[in-house]
């Protein structure tokens, strides 16, 4: 039982490792494969992550990708919007992974079978009762309690009302599919909780997320007068987070700070983005990049503004990685074990945000022991490796179980 035979299916390939769930997603299916024979079943979304899954043979035992269906038709789009089915799980429904799926894991003895996401739990179904492998669902945000809190944060009432609808759906899936594995895993402790109260039954693990202690370098030097967000701005809380940043807060530290700047780094920045940073020269959108290093590692203070959304902030850990001062809002550092003024700032309204960031830009003694501190952190707690061990010690957990049922 010590070398597990594992299949994990994913929705999306982990190479290259950009963005929140590829960079977890690669980082611990490397250091896992040192130890266990690991089969992965993904989509694709687009011809770099096709071409990325020979990266990823190079350390599993196999690994497949399908392209990631695309949602086009009236009539398709019509039954996904208005029918009982979350719109991702009823994206991410596709007759050849279905069939890839059904034969890898009828066809192989796993001990493990590993499903990421809540929108993948519908290929539960095509697990038989015989069926030997412990059974576990990877959640990085439980999609009922984020789409909840997403109808209470944006402008848009259209928006309100599809996220309303959406968690009502999402708490329908939850409740059909959760039961029906053997574990679930979270990224944060409050994630456990509120998991717990719903399912006091089900078993639920936390495995957090983590940051490349063994490849990033802590950086002391910045350039004092800038700032940096990071994240793929497709996602509604993070071009939300920078809207909220740069119409409440950014002319707040600007008034001190007369020659400040603001780096967007992410891909897909809307419009209205693209157009803020052609009106104003202090304002930088850089849309996709290859890495987020350069702009991380010249940040006097790097910046999480955000209002929604769920999981653990990957981006904050790989902000302490390089040994940054951050400013937060308490929403946007949820599940990470750091101390307010130690490790990050939090402040939660523009005023307090705008002040954390000009008293930090104002003193870079401070903000230099708050890097440290942050680095100390991520190293002690954070490192991918010691997550890679906590969820391989949770795997030979379930898996005995399984074995001696």
């Amino acid at each position: 039982m010590d070398r597990l035979r594992v299949l994990n299916l994913c929705p999306e390939c982990p190479f290259p490792p950009h963005g929140g769930f590829p960079i977890r997603q690669y980082s611990l299916l490397k250091h896992l494969s040192e130890r266990h024979d690991i089969d992965l079943l993904c989509f694709a979304s687009d011809e770099r992550r096709m071409d990325g899954i020979h990266q990823m043979r190079e350390f599993c035992r196999r690994a497949e990708c399908v392209p990631l269906p695309s949602v086009r038709g009236v009539q398709k789009v019509a039954k996904t919007l208005l029918g009982f089915v979350p719109y991702q799980a009823a994206k991410h429904l596709d007759a050849t992974l279905w069939h890839l799926f059904q034969q890898m894991h009828q066809n192989n003895e796993y001990d493990i079978i590993q499903i990421d996401y809540s929108f993948l739990a519908r290929y539960r179904d095509t697990i038989l009762p015989n069926n030997s492998a412990a059974l576990i669902l990877s959640e990085q945000d439980t999609y009922s309690t984020k789409y909840f809190r997403d109808a209470h944060t944006p402008s848009n009432p259209f928006r309100r009302m599809y996220a309303f609808r959406e968690s009502l759906r999402w708490q329908r899936e939850e409740s059909r599919y959760f039961p029906r594995f053997d574990c679930i895993l979270v990224p944060s402790e409050q994630s456990a909780k509120a998991l717990s109260v719903r399912f006091p039954n089900l078993p639920v693990e936390v495995v957090e997320n983590g940051a490349d202690t063994e490849n990033i370098r802590a950086c002391c030097e910045d350039d004092e007068q800038s700032l940096c967000f990071t994240g793929g701005l497709q996602y509604a809380p993070n071009s939300d987070g920078v809207a909220f940043f740069l119409r409440g807060i950014f002319g707040k530290i600007a008034e001190q700070h007369p020659r400040v700047r603001f780096s967007v780094v992410g891909m897909n920045p809307p419009k209205w983005l693209i157009a803020e940073g052609e009106r104003d020269p202090r304002i930088q959108v850089t849309g996709y990049v290859e890495s987020v290093e350069p702009y991380v590692k010249v940040a006097a203070v790097f910046v999480v503004p955000l209002l929604a959304g769920g999981g653990t902030r990957l981006k904050i850990l790989e902000a302490f990685a390089y040994g940054k001062a951050v400013v937060s809002t308490s929403v946007g550092a949820e599940g990470i074990e750091c101390v307010n003024g130690e490790h990050i700032m939090l402040a939660d309204t523009p005023e307090q945000f705008a002040s954390a960031v000009n008293k930090l830009l104002d003193d870079s003694s401070l903000r230099h022991r708050m890097g440290a501190n942050a680095r100390q952190l991520v190293e002690q707690r954070y490192s991918w490796r010691s997550i890679a061990e906590k969820l391989e010690s949770i795997w030979l957990q379930y898996a005995r179980r399984r074995s001696e049922r």
